[in-house]
């Protein structure tokens, strides 16, 4: 149950930490860089967990994808505003395909460059 859950984790933070999606430098981070098990911290940046909440549910309205269910706090950043969120993957989560997945993000990042 563990490596199928833990190589879908993989594949996930994969796809969206290549440079084409335009994630990792301006807008998230994973921590550990490449999941270590099924559960990665990714941590989302922007000035306060309110502007981000905000800019999530407006991804969702677009998308009909959530990303997170709470920003649990600023963790141990490094030094610019950022909050992250637990990604687990659990039965559920790792149904969820890579469009969808994809889907979602971009929808954030356009929410986030838009000023939303």
């Amino acid at each position: 149950l563990f490596q199928p859950r833990f190589q879908r984790l993989q594949q996930c933070v994969k796809l969206l930490s290549d440079p084409a999606m335009q994630l990792t430098d301006d807008l998230i981070r994973f921590d550990p860089p490449q999941p270590q098990s099924a559960m990665i911290h990714v941590y989302v940046k922007g000035a306060s967990k309110e502007e981000l909440e905000a800019a999530h549910e407006a991804a969702v309205k677009k998308s009909g994808v959530r990303l997170w269910n709470f920003l649990r706090g600023p963790g141990h950043s490094k030094g610019e505003p950022e909050f992250y969120f637990e990604w687990l993957m659990g039965a559920d989560n790792s149904k969820v395909s890579d469009e969808s997945l994809l889907e979602g993000w971009k929808a954030f990042r356009e929410v986030r460059l838009s000023g939303q």
